[in-house]
């Protein structure tokens, strides 16, 4: 038994436990709401949050198999990309109606895939608050 335990906790060991993860998004000044937020790193579990009201977020890292998330992301770079979260299929459909210009373009830009990403930070220990202000 005692074996077992040593071999158990060894599967533990080089795996970096995540770093809780907060900050804000805004455009122009203003918060970003109806969005997601994604941290996608090189390789691995993508980090990811829907903005409130106020643009700010908490990254989730999963869930486990109780359904307690787990929140944060690990230590390391990543790319940061947004997505317009529609709050119902009728609002997909009136995308257009709904969004201006300048968030059509912002979302174009900022929106795609994470490879397309300019956008790169560094989660730590010491850098784990990040605030996005685009134009």
């Amino acid at each position: 038994m005692l074996i077992l335990l040593v071999a158990g906790a060894g599967g533990c060991v080089g795996k970096p436990k995540p770093i809780e993860v907060t900050g804000s998004v805004a455009f122009r000044g203003q918060p970003l709401t109806h969005a997601t937020i994604y941290f996608k790193p090189g390789t691995g579990r993508t980090s990811w949050s829907v903005l409130d009201q106020e643009g700010r977020f908490r990254l989730i890292y999963d869930s486990r198999s109780d359904n307690e998330l787990i929140y944060g992301a690990p230590p390391g770079k990543y790319r940061v990309y947004v997505r317009w979260q529609p709050r119902d299929p009728e609002e997909q459909e009136r995308r257009s109606q709904v969004l201006s210009k300048e968030m059509e373009d912002f979302y174009l830009r900022h929106g795609g895939i994470a490879p397309d990403s300019t956008v790169e930070v560094e989660v730590s220990k010491s850098a784990h608050e990040f605030n996005f202000n685009w134009n």
